[in-house]
């Protein structure tokens, strides 16, 4: 089975349902020869990846946990109008706290802020990468530049036990920029979540509900 499943690959829902069962196996398998002192495996850090993106499937514990089966196809999705208290600080919806880890990367990009887990942030870097079977060429000055400025305008912020962002670490430089100032919008975008100014957001949103049609059927 194991030999078999190591040729999965595919985007589809079933092949990632198949290749998450797989991998709690086979690391359960690990673990069962490692209490037998035979040969096994140290640390294990599982993240899927389907089609340059991380997605929310991704698990970190310690030597000799057990691993729970992997979560697939969680995509962020949803609205959610929030208001901003006297320390900038923005509570996260539920459902995106459960799919978010105690840190949060968030970079500014095209008038919203972009949310990511710290892997996720990674592999959404390496995606810009990604074309024509080519990778990050760190010969390449545009490659270099480009990922520079990514991740230098990636600021790392912890998420508070009550699953609260201190946004107003990120300067009002940035905060300006975005508009932020009282009521903002909180949305889903599959793979990581996005803040709009409020005001912002409804031009955005009117203008897509005009374009819906066209952006769906060409």
């Amino acid at each position: 089975m194991f030999e078999q499943m190591d040729s999965i690959r595919s985007n589809s829902l079933v092949h990632k349902q198949l290749f998450s069962q797989y991998l709690v196996a086979k690391h359960n398998q690990n673990r069962k020869k490692n209490r037998q002192g035979k040969p096994g495996v140290g640390k294990w850090r599982f993240v899927f990846q389907s089609g340059g993106k991380s997605g929310m499937i991704l698990h970190v514990h310690k030597r000799g946990e057990a691993l729970r089966p992997m979560e697939v196809g969680n995509m962020l999705t949803g609205t959610f109008q929030r208001t901003l208290d006297s320390k900038m600080r923005v509570t996260l919806p539920s459902t995106f706290r459960r799919e978010m880890e105690d840190q949060v990367c968030l970079i500014p990009v095209s008038g919203a802020l972009y949310g990511f887990t710290p892997d996720g942030f990674k592999a959404w870097v390496d995606s810009m990468f990604e074309r024509d079977g080519k990778h990050y060429d760190q010969r390449n000055p545009n490659d270099v530049r480009l990922k520079r400025g990514l991740t230098s305008h990636c600021q790392t912020i912890d998420v508070d036990s009550a699953g609260r962002l201190a946004l107003g670490k990120l300067g009002p430089k940035v905060l300006g920029k975005l508009g932020f100032d009282h009521d903002i919008t909180v949305l889903g975008a599959d793979d990581h979540f996005e803040i709009w100014d409020a005001k912002n957001w409804e031009v955005e949103e009117d203008s897509f509900d005009d374009d819906l049609d066209s952006l769906m059927f060409g």
